[in-house]
C-alpha cells in the first residue's frame, strides 16, 4: 500500500463496527484513532469532543493548547468516520448516543468533508493511525450485515 491513499466513502464508524471493531468513545485526544486488540477483541478509540475543539478554535491564539491544523484535522477525521449526511452512519450514531450511559458529543457527527480530504496526505497528525485502521479493515471480513 502506498504512503498516501484515498479513503473510500464507506470508511465510516458504522462500517468499521460491522467488521467487529468496537467503537470506544474517548475524551483523551491522545487516544484518538488508536486501534487496540485485546485477545481478538478489537477497539477503535474515537475522540468525540468536537464541540470542545470548535470552541478551542475561537479562543485567543496565545491561550490555545492545540494548533489550528491539529484541531481541523481531528474534526476532519470525525467527518470521515461519521459524515453528517450519511444515510446509515447518522442513525447509527444517534442510536449510540441514546444508548450510551456517558455523554457523547452530538457535534462529533455534524461535519462534512470534501473528497480532497479523503486523501491521507491531508492528515500529517493522524495518518499513521488511519493507515493502520485501513489495513485492518482491508484484511477483515464483515461480521454483521
Amino acid at each position: 500500500m502506498a504512503d498516501d491513499f484515498q479513503l473510500e466513502r464507506h470508511f465510516t464508524a458504522h462500517e468499521i463496527e460491522k467488521k467487529s471493531i468496537r467503537i470506544r468513545w474517548t475524551e483523551n485526544l491522545v487516544d484518538h484513532l488508536l486501534l487496540t486488540d485485546d485477545d481478538g477483541k478489537k477497539e477503535l478509540a474515537v475522540f468525540h469532543q468536537a464541540s470542545v475543539l470548535s470552541y478551542h478554535r475561537r479562543i485567543e491564539i496565545r491561550r490555545r493548547v492545540f494548533k489550528d491544523d491539529l484541531i481541523q484535522e481531528t474534526l476532519n477525521t470525525l467527518a470521515l468516520l461519521m459524515p453528517k449526511y450519511d444515510a446509515r452512519t447518522a442513525p447509527w450514531f444517534e442510536r449510540k448516543r441514546r444508548k450510551s450511559t456517558a455523554f457523547i458529543d452530538p457535534e462529533a457527527a455534524m461535519h462534512q468533508i470534501s473528497d480532497q480530504c479523503r486523501n491521507t496526505m491531508m492528515y500529517p497528525y493522524w495518518k499513521d493511525r488511519l493507515l493502520i485502521l485501513k489495513q485492518e479493515l482491508d484484511n477483515t471480513q464483515p461480521q454483521t450485515l
